[in-house]
């Protein structure tokens, strides 16, 4: 009988702690809710990984009627789409004033590059002038079309050809600026 009473006596425990947790509640209740939003900027980065000493890219000494070759290696990240330019203000000019060739150029058809690198994007694979404009600035597209992108190497290649009949001089063309268009 004891142990009916106490099993009785369990189950109207247990009973009564289910009727408290289920039963509704007697206060009032109110909901709300928020949505988390961020917008992540394009954003990207744009190094050079090889081919230049202190910003230079020197073709040395170079005599007439010969081609150099040089080349520049450029480190893109891209979280978007991405195209990268090249602008430059000045001719390959002879800006020595104690040179033969002061005050010359070689011309902009001799003074070219193309672009290559891992598969995705649009390079420029056939030779094409730095400038074609003979004063101000010109941007010229090095690589169009990027996808998305972790640490891609763009490889641009320099070719510089001396006319066979170039004055003497110390000659230079000025900075060439790239810029990684992040879109």
């Amino acid at each position: 009988m004891k142990i009916r009473v106490l099993r009785t006596a369990l189950i109207l425990a247990l009973v009564a702690l289910a009727a408290f947790f289920l039963s509704p509640s007697t206060g009032a209740q109110d909901t709300q809710q928020v949505i988390p939003l961020a917008n992540v900027d394009p954003t990207g980065s744009l190094t050079i990984i090889g081919g230049a000493t202190e910003n230079l890219i020197d073709f040395g000494n170079i005599g007439p009627g010969t081609t150099q070759q040089n080349s520049l290696s450029l480190g893109v990240t891209a979280n978007a789409s991405w195209r990268l330019t090249v602008t430059t203000s000045q001719d390959f000019e002879c800006t020595n004033l104690g040179d033969a060739g002061y005050g010359d150029s070689i011309p902009s058809t001799d003074f070219v590059f193309t672009s290559s690198g891992p598969a995705g994007p649009t390079y420029n694979s056939s030779d094409t002038p730095f400038r074609t404009a003979t004063s101000g600035s010109q941007t010229t597209d090095v690589v169009t079309d990027g996808s998305p992108v972790q640490d891609c190497q763009v490889d641009v290649a320099y070719k510089l050809l001396t006319p066979d009949v170039q004055p003497a001089g110390y000659y230079s063309a000025g900075p060439h600026v790239y810029t990684l268009i992040v879109q």
